[in-house]
């Protein structure tokens, strides 16, 4: 896909957000501290943007990242499993010095297995 296609696809998705809302250009343009022009050039493919113009096009629409990009992605599993629940949950109901000798352990045995 060319990246005029996904600028384009991209656009349509920030206007079908704004016009769901029933925010105008401008409304959205001044609560993202940006130009009118700016958002209709977004919204029509022709201008790209920042991460920082994204993060507020989102706050200021009460939508996500994923909704923006979901077309471009053949999976929705947007969460890594950081541990197993059952092993959090136990760690979780440890005290405090418990949870220290599990985090010191951790922590040795990793340095260990880096430095091999």
């Amino acid at each position: 896909m060319k990246s005029d296609e996904i600028s384009i696809i991209i656009g349509k998705r920030i206007q079908t957000a704004r016009l769901s809302k029933g925010i105008t250009q401008e409304s959205l343009a001044e609560k993202c501290n940006i130009s009118t022009n700016h958002i209709s050039s977004i919204e029509t493919g022709h201008s790209s943007f920042s991460f920082s113009v994204l993060i507020s096009l989102c706050n200021c629409l009460d939508i996500t990242p994923n909704y923006i990009f979901s077309d471009f992605f053949s999976n929705n599993n947007d969460y890594i499993e950081p541990i197993d629940k059952d092993v959090l949950l136990t760690y979780l109901k440890l005290n405090n010095s418990s949870k220290e000798f599990i985090n010191t352990a951790i922590n040795q045995v990793y340095n260990i297995q880096v430095h091999k």
